[in-house]
């Protein structure tokens, strides 16, 4: 999905930046020119061999593996691994040779899926967007340290609610992590209120153009994680908010005089 963030951009440089039209427009046909030669040619490949001008198959595989199985599983209270087995075994038994045509049946028989149960996907969705940002996945630090992470339950973590993983957390977990965990937890609230200040900020000193392409790029990496919600998927946007986390620190100091920095 991240494939389309220049389409995305393409408006912004060209409406939002600085600057006289002609020199926007000339920007903009730069960006478009840029972009092309990135991706013309695996494209080009793609559709020489397959017949299908597409960058990736991996849309189609996520949907089901993921968005269409979580629903399923939360819906029927049947394990993850099990449901996943059964809608990915329901595309392999039509023997699709063409990679680009099995995400294709693939991405609509998990939008049908949805479409059955709206509201349900709708919730288990933004609840991972949430877990997104709360979740203290201490298990990377601990590998670091070569000491073995507390475990959760099979398909516990992408499943339950948000109450139940704040209560289990304190159950499997063991002290050491409990510790890290709540660390962690208060070191990201310090970063996310400085990051909401930082897009007051920019909103106030009127750099649209930065203002929409930071918020922009969150927004759009937070909506197409889905009900997944791992912490280690913010890898795009942690650079994101850090900057405008540091922009909102470095905000007295800009506004001070050259002599009195």
């Amino acid at each position: 999905m991240a494939q389309y963030i220049p389409i995305l951009l393409l408006p912004v440089s060209l409406v939002c930046t600085k600057g006289k039209f002609h020199d926007r427009v000339k920007c903009s046909i730069l960006f478009i020119v840029f972009v092309a030669v990135a991706v013309i040619p695996w494209a080009g490949r793609n559709y020489m061999r397959y017949g299908a001008w597409a960058l990736t198959t991996q849309l189609g595989h996520n949907m089901l593996y993921d968005n269409a199985s979580l629903l399923e599983s939360n819906r029927t209270h049947t394990p993850l691994a099990e449901v996943q087995g059964r809608l990915m075994g329901v595309i392999d038994r039509m023997n699709i040779s063409n990679p680009f045509e099995k995400s294709t049946v693939q991405t609509k028989y998990a939008v049908s899926l949805m479409r059955e149960h709206p509201i349900d996907y709708v919730l288990i969705h933004v609840r991972g967007m949430v877990n997104l940002y709360l979740s203290p996945d201490t298990r990377p630090i601990l590998n670091l340290m070569g000491r073995k992470p507390s475990e959760f339950p099979d398909g516990f973590v992408i499943t339950s609610s948000l109450r139940t993983k704040m209560q289990a957390f304190f159950k499997y977990k063991s002290s050491l992590e409990i510790f890290m965990g709540l660390f962690l937890i208060l070191l990201w609230i310090v970063v996310y209120l400085c990051t909401i200040g930082g897009f007051i900020g920019l909103f106030r000193e009127r750099e649209w153009a930065v203002f929409i392409v930071l918020l922009g790029t969150v927004v759009y990496f937070t909506i197409i994680v889905g009900p997944i919600g791992y912490s280690r998927l913010k890898l795009p946007i942690i650079p994101v908010y850090s900057v405008v986390a540091a922009y909102f620190l470095l905000l007295p100091q800009s506004r001070l005089g050259p002599f009195e920095r």
